[in-house]
């Protein structure tokens, strides 16, 4: 070989290295424009070959894997990454679908994902990545870290709840509050809703905040401070009545009180109820009156009155009458029941007794039934009644349920007939016998 050759191949090799470290710059330089690219891509990009081994990633896929470089994860699987063994197994099987169909897939996982102890929300999308025949060789992945945009729905969520909840909270037409327990045991009001603020005249500033006795005065904050510390104590909700005086007057309320307690199962918080019941306390009271009233009347009548049912068969109600004369106590004659009649009711008067119930279930309202019969005393006496009875209740298909009766003791007027029966029927006895001799 010549020098000149020699000097040509020289020349020729020293140009296909520059050549060669030229392309290799461009090359390097490409990747290197590439890589930044998709650094600057606002997702998280990478790639895989058909094994699902990664190839490449962007700078915001490598920071959501907890890898400092892109380039460390060349040549790592999604089990060399920190997913779950789980999350691990759906990529693998998102990744074989998406080679084996050659179909891209849009938004097919939406999943939080674990990464160095941090978790958040990732969208992805993976495409088949194709060679100049066609064939599948590998799978490019982007993915949308969402943990942003899922927050913010929770916080919706949130809201919405909680704006739905106040809505019927507000709307309840009865009194809902809050109490908070402060380490020191002090009540603090911390909600109350719309219908518990008209009803103790105050606005939400003047109630929020403050102390059971700011609101309520020392001597009434006692006794709820008392049934707080009952409900504390059992560890459960209670139940009361209780008398408070709202906007100078005197209101009655009904109360319920639930314990709050936190992750320690310590109890922080009551939640309360409060319904209104002064219209019911009222009409109780007129009610207590009335019937104090009327059991006075009853009581001072020298009539036995009674109340019978005939559904129950039995008294439900009798004066103190009936134990002044007869010596029965009014539970007695309850617990007899339909055994009364039997009992204390002359064998003789028992059919007539019958009749006139038969007559009473049959009358009109308004209608007075009268009876005279027997009755045995506790000392085993019979007094003779003279009873009035009247329709005293109807079922609701308008047949009659209870009558009332009111029955007079007559027995000294009725031994005095009997006596002057027995002496009328002597007399004439007598007198037959002194027309008899005359006759003789």
């Amino acid at each position: 070989m010549t020098e000149n050759s020699i000097t040509i191949d020289k020349n020729i090799y020293e140009s296909l290295q520059r050549e060669n470290k030229y392309l290799k710059d461009k090359l390097q330089h490409t990747e290197q424009i590439l890589q930044l690219a998709i650094d600057n891509v606002p997702h998280s990009v990478f790639w895989k070959d058909r094994n699902s081994v990664y190839l490449g990633c962007n700078r915001n896929f490598a920071e959501d894997a907890g890898i400092n470089k892109p380039e460390d994860i060349v040549g790592k699987s999604d089990y060399d990454l920190p997913w779950t063994q789980e999350e691990a197994d759906d990529y693998r099987k998102c990744d074989r679908y998406v080679m084996d169909n050659g179909i891209p897939q849009a938004n097919m996982i939406e999943t939080q994902v674990q990464a160095d102890g941090n978790l958040f929300w990732v969208d992805t999308s993976k495409i088949p990545l194709r060679d100049n025949q066609g064939n599948v060789v590998g799978i490019l992945g982007i993915y949308e870290n969402i943990t942003e945009r899922k927050q913010l729905e929770e916080s919706l969520k949130i809201l919405e709840r909680e704006q739905f909840v106040r809505s019927i909270y507000d709307g309840m037409e009865h009194n809902i509050f809050v109490i908070d327990i402060n380490p020191d045991g002090e009540l603090i009001c911390v909600g109350i809703n719309s219908f518990g603020l008209r009803m103790i005249g105050l606005s939400n500033d003047q109630v929020v905040g403050k102390s059971l006795e700011e609101l309520f005065g020392i001597e009434a904050a006692a006794g709820i401070h008392l049934k707080c510390q009952q409900c504390i104590e059992s560890s459960t909700a209670i139940t009361y009545e209780e008398s408070l005086r709202l906007q100078g007057q005197e209101i009655w309320l009904l109360t319920t009180l639930n314990p709050i307690k936190d992750n320690q199962g310590k109890i922080y918080r009551l939640v309360g109820t409060t319904f209104n019941i002064t219209e019911r306390k009222q009409a109780e009271e007129k009610l207590k009156a009335s019937q104090h009233f009327i059991q006075r009347v009853a009581d001072s009548s020298p009539n036995i009155l009674y109340i019978y049912d005939i559904e129950e068969q039995r008294n439900i109600y009798a004066n103190q009458e009936v134990a002044l004369i007869l010596g029965y106590s009014t539970q007695e004659i309850q617990n007899w029941a339909n055994e009364i009649l039997f009992k204390i009711i002359h064998p003789e008067d028992l059919g007539k007794i019958m009749s006139q119930q038969r007559l009473v279930i049959a009358a009109a309202d308004g209608d007075i039934l009268e009876l005279e019969y027997r009755i045995k005393d506790s000392h085993g006496d019979y007094h003779w009644l003279f009873d009035r009875q009247t329709v005293f209740s109807r079922q609701i298909d308008g047949s009659v349920k209870q009558f009332l009766g009111v029955a007079t003791d007559i027995t000294k007027r009725k031994l005095a007939e009997i006596e002057a029966q027995q002496k009328a029927i002597e007399l004439e006895k007598t007198l037959q016998n002194c027309n008899k001799l005359k006759l003789n």
